[in-house]
């Protein structure tokens, strides 16, 4: 493999991890709007601080890589390149379009963090939520508080004989 065939596989791995960067920031976005996403950040060992640290250092090997394979893709240009007007020329593109990815990078980690921040991660889904203001079911009242006659006392409490609750009797 020459030098330009190399350059040109790095340009492409620098095309691919934007393309990542924008895939994950979309599905991550998406992700932090679901129930279950919610019911996973109440959980005991997980923090909106800890996932906001990851995507910024993930964020940063991203911008690191890119970074890395445009310093390469210039060696490798400085390398197969006698004529100084065109490698001068190309360098310039290598390096501008390494900074424009490096921007879209970091720029599309904010949409992502914000969206993890702006979660209520422990409110409950709009579908328990109405349940939830529903009057709750107790065993052994119905009708306006008064007792129902399907309620038995366990044996445990009143010596085995199971005796029911119903009034009336």
């Amino acid at each position: 493999m020459d030098n330009q065939e190399l350059s040109r596989e790095l340009w492409k791995t620098c095309n691919a991890i934007v393309a990542f960067v924008v895939l994950q920031t979309v599905s991550f976005t998406v992700l932090c709007t679901t129930d279950q996403f919610r019911a996973t950040l109440c959980g005991r060992y997980v923090s909106q601080g800890v996932i906001a640290a990851l995507l910024v250092f993930a964020t940063v090997g991203e911008c690191l890589i890119i970074h890395w394979c445009s310093r390469q893709i210039r060696l490798l240009d400085s390398l197969g390149d006698a004529q100084a007007k065109t490698l001068s020329a190309r360098s310039d593109i290598v390096k501008n379009a390494s900074r424009g990815r490096i921007a879209i990078v970091g720029v599309l980690v904010i949409p992502a963090i914000l969206a993890l921040l702006t979660v209520n991660h422990c409110r409950a889904p709009a579908s328990e939520a109405v349940a939830s203001a529903q009057p709750a079911e107790r065993p052994g009242v119905g009708n306006g508080g008064r007792p129902s006659a399907e309620v038995t006392v366990p044996p445990s409490v009143d010596g085995g004989r199971g005796r029911d609750l119903d009034p009336s009797r």
